[in-house]
């Protein structure tokens, strides 16, 4: 897919998602570097001497990162922003005391922390919109498939205002409209999908059902 929307057919296997899209070299270098990690975490842990409360929790943060590694063989946690987010902040606290050499002082580091700290909030409120939209799609499809038109369409609004590129949204709004007698608008929010998504079969699926329904044979045709 091209930017914004760049999705595809998963394999519920990040790794062989990853080497599918970016090459087996880089698979291999990604699983190589995500190993790294956990040896130095667990190397942390272990410069602790037994009792010390810090090594449990060292221990503690390294078996949920094992255990996010692991279900990635059978799911995608990696792939969302806020899940990644807080596995590179758990592994920059669990490897903060590892010997590292003494960078050279900044200049201006008020201003750098600032920075730093606009991005991470800006990235959590992101993440926190972009969960929430989905939630809600999720929330229409299920009030579509009660019968409940007025409250879909409410769902997915709010969705397309707090995600506006995406693509779940704008499809489900094509079916509510549709589903509720108003073709035209079917065939609006079919076409937005287009605009996001142009190179997903799904898409034009849509947009030709919704122009079928709306009396646009030719416009249905060249879709389909």
């Amino acid at each position: 897919q091209k930017i914004p929307y760049v999705s595809g057919e998963n394999p519920h296997n990040l790794y062989a998602e990853i080497a599918a899209e970016y090459g087996l070299p880089a698979g291999l270098l990604f699983c190589l570097g995500l190993a790294i990690c956990l040896v130095r975490v667990a190397m942390a842990a272990r410069r602790l001497p037994f009792g010390h409360p810090v090594r449990g929790r060292r221990a503690a943060l390294l078996g949920a990162l094992v255990a996010f590694a692991i279900h990635s063989g059978i799911d995608l946690d990696w792939s969302f922003p806020a899940v990644a987010l807080l596995a590179a902040a758990i592994l920059g606290l669990a490897t903060a005391t590892l010997p590292v050499r003494r960078p050279r002082s900044a200049r201006h580091p008020f201003l750098w922390r600032a920075t730093v700290l606009l991005v991470l909030a800006a990235t959590a409120i992101l993440s926190m919109t972009r969960y929430y939209s989905a939630a809600l799609v999720g929330w229409g499809r299920d009030a579509l498939a009660a019968g409940a038109l007025p409250e879909a369409g409410r769902y997915v609004t709010r969705a397309q205002l707090l995600n506006p590129l995406s693509y779940s949204a704008h499809y489900w709004q094509a079916r509510a409209r549709l589903q509720a007698g108003d073709p035209r608008g079917a065939i609006e929010a079919a076409e937005r999908t287009i605009r996001i998504a142009p190179e997903d079969l799904n898409t034009h699926a849509l947009a030709g059902e919704m122009a079928l329904a709306g009396g646009h044979m030719t416009t249905a045709i060249a879709h389909f």
